[in-house]
């Protein structure tokens, strides 16, 4: 993304088909039936797959938590350019959206309304968390999460100045297996 940015620096880059992908394999939906839609703890569960891992080494991309994932592509994806984003399910066997929205066959008779279900889903909470805190014309600023003992995935964060300059916000995500102690550094610098 930062290599698109160079190119293009005044175009925007957008976070798009933000699901939880593959939930139709095998893995996922075991004898046709995925075990996510109203199972909370499927979405925590390390043994959710994507796409990438049927076709990358099984080495070098593990299983993950889903909504982990989520979790760590928003952080990652502010932290390098994108500016928004959109999540589809363009086929809801494979695909699953933080809120999915759901309308039934037409009714059989005028008086009878049509049903209508909303689904949510435990990504749905992350991408409220990103956005009760990040809001339009805020400005994303670099962050370093590098720290010893902390493996390359252990902890990723991102950080925003609202549009005043008054306020700093830092959204930052952990799946570290012990605790380690951290500290923040700020600094500020003046444009010149």
């Amino acid at each position: 993304m930062d290599q698109i940015h160079d190119r293009f620096p005044t175009k925007a880059i957008l976070h798009t088909e933000g699901c939880i992908d593959n939930i139709g394999n095998e893995d996922n939906s075991p004898k046709g039936s995925f075990l996510g839609w109203k199972n909370d703890a499927w979405w925590v569960d390390r043994g959710g797959t994507d796409w990438g891992w049927y076709w990358a080494s099984k080495e070098t991309h593990p299983k993950y938590a889903p909504v982990h994932r989520y979790a760590r592509d928003l952080v990652d994806g502010l932290n390098h350019w994108f500016v928004g984003g959109s999540t589809g399910t363009s086929c809801w066997t494979r695909r699953a959206a933080p809120i999915t929205r759901t309308i039934s066959a037409p009714p059989r008779s005028w008086w009878t309304p049509t049903r209508r279900m909303c689904t949510s889903r435990l990504s749905s909470y992350v991408m409220a968390h990103f956005s009760r805190y990040l809001h339009p014309g805020d400005s994303i600023v670099q962050v370093d999460t590098a720290a010893p003992g902390l493996g390359p995935d252990d902890f990723h964060a991102t950080a925003a100045v609202s549009q005043d300059k008054k306020t700093l916000t830092v959204i930052a995500f952990s799946k570290a297996k012990h605790p380690s102690p951290t500290t923040s550094k700020w600094a500020a610098s003046t444009p010149p």
